[in-house]
């Protein structure tokens, strides 16, 4: 029975044992358990965090990224390089940022930072259109042109609604001197923009290339339709209509322009009008667009002007202006020949011959175009055979038809200067 005692007891000690470690080894596991859970939370609550930080700095970077696009657009520079800088601090994995600081390296003249930041973005989205577009923009300013080419038409690929891509790679086909890919490639994608007015415009441009105004006009004149608001269209359109001797409509729209005003002040396009109204015989009109063109600023040494004054208003038989005219040409420019013709124009026609010829020579003398100056000749001999000099005025009819053997009139006038009479009064009239 002690046997049996010893081992009943060994027995509830070993139970005893048992259960006081199994309840150790609960309250180890549910200690350690208690201390996972709470490192796991810890992790949890640290990642939330770093997420909201993520997001905050996301929504910061694209406000910083917008206050800089502000920036650029207004022209300060430095304030939008202070801006993007931020933006990309805040958030570096987004391309338009980096795009965005080449774009404004390049506007500060620093193209190698220009390249480095463009080529990051690229190395995060190659497949981002802006950054192949401004790619090709920084080559086209280094003068890497064909690479620029290459860029554009990529960004075309990529995107194959916006009409700003094909016309840059056009544009730069054109300055590599391949104007016939540029018109084929322009064509082939008409279709697909059929209502962009920069693809017409620049189909015009190619037809001016090739001295072909009409195709030019009509290019010109269905851009103007699909953008009625675009001045620099009209005046695509306005020039090829003068160059194609569309006299009328050519001054219809230049009309339009200079009432225009950023285009009124635009003395060329003046000048353009006043021949447009000369040769539609409206002299009258030219006449008050040419004095207020003298009047201008910049009119007193505007030597075109007073050369279409002048002789408009000799057409008109205006003396005072016509005066005015060739004083002022002869003061500006004493080594050319206009203002000499004029005033002796204007000597024949008040009986001073023997002014009118010393004027004509002069202008002979100055004269570098054969053409013109057969014409000047011509005058010379008329004027020298109304003074009964009809050796010297054969001599004169016979070297203008030397300078321009087209000239029919001159080598009749050599053959007959008996002519001369004839011709003198169809003149003066």
């Amino acid at each position: 029975m002690q046997i049996n005692s010893r081992g009943k007891f060994k027995d509830q000690a070993l139970r005893f044992t048992m259960v006081a470690g199994g309840i150790a080894l609960m309250f180890w596991a549910a200690t350690n358990m208690t201390g996972c859970h709470s490192s796991g939370r810890s992790k949890g609550i640290a990642e939330a965090k770093n997420a909201a930080q993520a997001r905050i700095d996301t929504l910061k970077a694209a406000n910083e990224y917008q206050m800089a696009v502000q920036a650029l657009t207004a022209g300060d520079l430095d304030k939008a390089q202070k801006h993007g800088d931020r933006a990309l601090t805040l958030n570096a994995s987004v391309p338009r940022s980096w795009v965005l600081r080449g774009r404004i390296m390049m506007e500060q003249g620093n193209m190698q930072a220009a390249h480095d930041s463009l080529l990051r973005a690229e190395q995060l989205s190659a497949t981002d259109v802006e950054t192949q577009y401004y790619l090709g923009i920084l080559a086209e300013r280094v003068a890497r042109r064909d690479e620029a080419k290459e860029r554009y038409l990529k960004a075309a690929e990529l995107d194959g609604e916006n009409p700003q891509y094909p016309l840059a790679a056009a544009e730069m086909m054109i300055d590599l001197g391949n104007i016939d890919e540029a018109e084929s490639f322009l064509k082939n994608r008409q279709s697909q923009f059929q209502h962009a007015a920069g693809i017409q415009q620049l189909l015009g441009q190619i037809a001016m290339l090739r001295n072909d105004y009409k195709s030019a006009a009509i290019a010109f004149n269905e851009a103007r339709l699909l953008a009625p608001n675009e001045n620099e269209i009209v005046e695509d359109l306005a020039r090829t209509l003068y160059l194609d001797g569309q006299y009328a409509e050519a001054e219809m729209h230049l009309a339009k322009l200079l009432k225009d005003e950023t285009f009124g002040k635009r003395r060329d396009l003046a000048h353009m009008r006043a021949k447009c109204l000369i040769t539609l015989d409206r002299n009258t009109e030219a006449r008050d667009l040419l004095v207020q063109l003298t009047r201008q600023e910049g009119g007193n040494s505007d030597r075109e002007a007073w050369i279409q004054l002048g002789q408009v208003a000799y057409q008109l038989r205006d003396s005072s202006r016509v005066r005015m005219a060739f004083s002022r040409l002869i003061a500006m420019s004493p080594e050319r020949p206009e203002g000499y013709v004029l005033k002796a124009l204007h000597l024949r026609r008040n009986n001073d011959l023997k002014g009118s010829e010393e004027n004509f020579r002069l202008a002979v003398d100055r004269e570098q175009d054969p053409k013109i100056n057969a014409e000047n000749m011509m005058m010379l001999g008329l004027v020298m055979h109304a003074q009964n000099k009809t050796r010297s005025a054969q001599t004169a009819f016979a070297k203008a038809a030397e300078l321009d053997p087209s000239n029919q009139i001159a080598s009749k006038l050599a053959k007959e200067p008996a002519l001369a009479s004839v011709l003198a009064n169809a003149n003066d009239e």
